[in-house]
């Protein structure tokens, strides 16, 4: 549980460190990410399994968030706001 938790940590530093800019749309949240950086974060939040994702998909700079409603976007729009701002 410990190993977990310290992954988790390392994963949102992942995401932190690589986000530029984060932007909702209906179900959809795109990430823009450093160059290079969209796989490892999209890896991260794979790794978090938080349920409101149903999937990612990464490209170079950008990373496609696929949530199971618009309210799961909302809610991980707002664990990313408090992710981006600590």
């Amino acid at each position: 549980e410990r190993a977990e938790k310290g992954l988790n940590d390392r994963f949102a530093r992942i995401l932190a460190e690589s986000i530029v800019h984060v932007e909702p749309i209906n179900n959809l949240i795109v990430v823009n990410t450093l160059t290079a950086s969209a796989n490892a974060a999209g890896e991260a939040i794979d790794s978090m399994k938080w349920s409101e994702v149903a999937g990612t998909i990464a490209g170079d700079n950008t990373l496609l968030i696929i949530t199971r409603s618009e309210e799961a976007a909302e809610s991980l729009m707002m664990k990313f706001n408090s992710l981006l701002n600590n």
